[in-house]
């Protein structure tokens, strides 16, 4: 007799069961779908599935890059969001497919189940029992792959049993085919299919169906299908080494972690004392009675238990979760089907006492987790809350304008509230700030979920001492908003030979000081850093300085020498940052541009003007191209500007050289002192600065500094021989000098070695809480080739 197939159709399974079977799973279904597309669209998306969003939305070759650099998992379901994408963005939109992939699971587990339980009711206590299982639904209302993962998972499971009962070929095939969409979008897809293989071949040697070439053939296929998530996840975890696959903890943590997350998959979130043992009996039993029977079904108990196994002997302790090993789900309900099936008294073997279980199982998941699970403020992963990102947005967007400043605790926090803001108009958007010199005062905004903002304020307290009456605080549900108003004062003086202008990326400076500032946002981290707002486009911000009348013996002068230091992060190329100058009205120049990888250096550049002006305008220009990824987050934070510092540079340069492209050693980037006084820290055993010339000529090497620590001692070569030396330094005591020195054609170094710095030893150790090798703090140390004035000298490279 020609056999049916699996999914849709139907055969004589000789059972003698009686009652309207169709009906009930009919209605079971209609009860899964409904927990599952019920208020689809309303709760905001949590964190992780903001994550699948926002980099979905990123272009191809960044999601390539993020799945090479970042990712544990295979990029196959990033470019189904992608497609998605494509026809809308809505939350409902966006979850449809997970919900549909949810319900179409419980299709295939009714039909598995008929063919391959030997008992319609079991097959019907399965569907009901992952009907109304609150970690199916979850995975079936929310963008990640985990539902369209259980709906392979349970594809290949009916391929896989039709396997191992005819061993036919055909169905060895369509289980990998099932399997495919797996393996393409999580790494664990290589464990499903090496527990399908391992459980064929042992079948193969104890029943001898299917036969041992077949199962050899099937295990051919199988390592071809489980290639790309077990190349991704050997490549995080031995080339990357990534924490969060990390293993060789220990057995005993392992089985904890597993253990964990299996009680997890039976009765996941349900607030009921060992809830979970209800299911696990019934597995027990299930897995009995077709022990007894001789059903090849029973195949469903090892595979439940093997992948676990596995995870255990692998000694794998970092991060797993219920949802992880949620595709053991429908094998798990399978077996408490045919356990239901093997306990329930005769007279309960009905179709509709299923169905009345299942109403009661729908009505107490709805009491105890449906706000969670439906309502617009429910929360089910309590555990990584960041926030309501939907109802934030719409905060923002009633109570705000373009022209407030609103800067957010951190990136992820940032792109997922704007996700939101964008889709409401863009009105209130996060990433569409302007700011104009035309205001005496803007209002800032601090979005956090906790009570400091990162590095600028550490608590409530701190925030009120520092604004005082300016400043208001107010709370939404678990996000904090800070807001103060910041007086303008956008029109800087530029005046005097000692004239100095940092310019950071606080919110109470660059606020304050920007003349302009368009698509540039606040990071609240290790003194505040300037960040772009949107993906490939460029943020900027401008700032003006007028000159004063210099007094005294400068009187009538205007400063005609600058020096900038830019200090920047470009974590990975394709990034931008410019910084440009002009006078008055004139056409911008360009004074610093980097477009490569650029970590912990800042960039020492300088310019000069002879004509009388005005204004001295400054702009920044920072773009994150988005064409690397570097972690999960936004690749916005790619590009960072933490400040400018300009100061007058009339008497030559104080350091570095004006006339020679210097390479630096052993020292400090440019910090600025109270009293508007620059130094640089002299480092460790020495510091040297090497320079090339085209031809022989003199070299004037000027140095000024501060010995902090007796008994020190600075030694000064050229080329290796000694020009100067300065022995037995006092503690607090300066050295000027100004030496010539012969330059020779070609490659040369100017050395200056110490006998003592900070760390050195216990009596060399002045500054205990500063890990840094200092030694000598310097207020002048410059290099100049005097025939080469007005020489191009590209920006110098200092550290961070």
């Amino acid at each position: 007799m020609q056999q049916q197939p699996i999914i849709l159709g139907r055969y004589d399974k000789g059972t003698g069961e009686t009652g309207d079977y169709g009906l009930a799973a009919f209605l079971l279904l209609a009860l899964g779908a409904a927990l599952r597309f019920y208020q689809l669209g309303v709760p905001s998306m949590w964190t992780d599935e903001m994550l699948v969003a926002l980099n979905a939305s990123k272009s191809v070759p960044y999601i390539i890059s993020l799945a090479e650099n970042v990712e544990v998992h295979p990029p196959f379901f990033y470019f189904f969001t992608k497609a998605m994408l494509a026809a809308g963005a809505s939350d409902f939109w966006l979850r449809l497919p997970s919900a549909v992939f949810g319900t179409l699971s419980l299709l295939v587990l009714w039909r598995v189940g008929e063919r391959h339980l030997g008992s319609r009711f079991a097959a019907l206590a399965a569907l009901g029992f992952l009907a109304t299982h609150p970690l199916h639904i979850w995975i079936s209302r929310q963008l990640r792959p985990y539902a369209l993962i259980s709906l392979c998972a349970v594809l290949a499971l009916g391929f896989l049993l039709r396997y191992l009962e005819e061993g036919k070929g055909s169905s060895a095939r369509r289980t990998l085919y099932a399997c495919l969409p797996l393996a393409l979008s999580h790494y664990l897809g290589f464990l499903v299919l090496g527990t399908q293989w391992l459980v064929s071949f042992a079948a193969s040697l104890v029943r001898g169906v299917p036969g041992v070439a077949s199962t050899l053939w099937f295990g051919l296929g199988t390592a071809l299908c489980a290639a790309p998530a077990a190349w991704f996840f050997w490549d995080a975890k031995v080339r990357r080494q990534e924490a969060v696959i990390a293993a060789g903890k220990g057995y005993g943590p392992a089985l904890d972690k597993v253990l964990d997350a299996l009680q997890g998959v039976l009765a996941f979130g349900m607030d009921l004392p060992f809830a979970w043992v209800a299911l696990a009996a019934l597995m027990v039993a299930g897995t009995l009675a077709l022990l007894f029977r001789r059903s090849a079904a029973v195949a469903l108990a090892a595979l439940f238990v093997l992948p676990p196994l596995a995870l255990v002997l692998a000694q794998y302790a970092s991060h797993l979760y219920a949802v992880h090993l949620s595709f053991l789900l429908p094998v798990a309900v399978l077996l408490a089907g045919a356990g239901a099936e093997g306990l329930a008294p005769g007279a309960w073997r009905r179709p509709f006492t299923v169905v009345l279980l299942s109403l009661c199982l729908a009505g107490a998941f709805v009491g105890l987790k449906g706000k969670a699970f439906y309502d617009s403020k429910g929360v089910v992963a309590t555990w990584w809350h960041m926030g309501f990102y939907k109802d934030i947005a719409s905060t923002l967007r009633a109570n705000f304008k373009p022209t407030d400043m609103i800067s957010f605790h951190d990136l992820g926090l940032f792109e997922s509230v704007n996700w939101y803001a964008s889709q409401l108009d863009g009105a209130g958007a996060p990433a569409s700030q302007t700011l104009g010199p035309d205001k005496p005062s803007v209002m800032a905004v601090f979005v956090t979920n906790y009570g400091e903002f990162g590095h600028f304020f550490q608590s409530e307290a701190q925030f009120r001492e520092m604004f005082g009456d300016a400043g208001a605080v107010a709370q939404r549900d678990n996000i904090r908003l800070y807001q103060a108003a910041i007086a303008r004062q956008p029109d800087m003086a530029l005046s005097g030979p000692g004239f100095v202008a940092e310019l950071t990326g606080k919110p109470t400076d660059v606020y304050a000081r920007a003349w302009t500032l368009r698509d540039l946002s606040v990071w609240p981290y290790f003194g505040c850093a300037l960040f772009p707002t949107k993906p490939r486009q460029p943020g900027e911000v401008v700032y003006r300085f007028t000159r004063a009348e210099a007094e005294g013996e400068n009187a009538g002068e205007a400063l005609s020498r600058f020096a900038l230091l830019a200090d920047f992060e470009l974590d990975a190329s394709g990034n931008l940052l410019k910084v440009e100058y002009r006078f008055d009205d004139e056409p911008w120049s360009a004074l610093i541009e980097e477009t490569g990888a650029s970590k912990g250096t800042c960039r020492l550049a300088r310019f000069t003007r002879n004509a009388p002006y005005t204004h001295l305008w400054l702009r920044a220009t920072l773009m994150a191209g988005e064409k690397t990824a570097t972690s999960e987050m936004s690749a916005l934070g790619q590009a960072k500007l933490s400040r400018l510092l300009l100061c007058a540079d009339q008497d030559g340069a104080r350091f570095g050289s004006s006339t020679l492209a210097l390479a630096e050693s052993g020292l400090g980037t440019l910090e600025r002192l109270p009293g508007d006084v620059l130094m640089r820290w002299g480092l460790g055993q020495g510091s040297s600065l090497e320079y090339r010339l085209d031809e022989a000529r003199p070299l004037a090497l000027s140095y000024r500094f501060t010995s902090r620590l007796p008994g020190q001692s600075v030694e000064v070569l050229a080329d290796g021989e000694r020009v100067a030396l300065h022995e037995n330094l006092e503690q607090g005591q300066e050295v000027d000098q100004r030496l010539e020195i012969p330059g020779k054609a070609g490659a040369g170094r100017i050395e200056l070695r110490y006998t003592r710095w900070n760390h050195k030893d216990a009596g060399s150790t002045f500054a205990p809480g500063d890990p840094r090798q200092i030694a000598v703090s310097f207020m002048d140390l410059t290099l100049e080739a005097p025939g080469l004035a007005g020489a191009a000298v590209p920006p110098q490279v200092l550290p961070k």
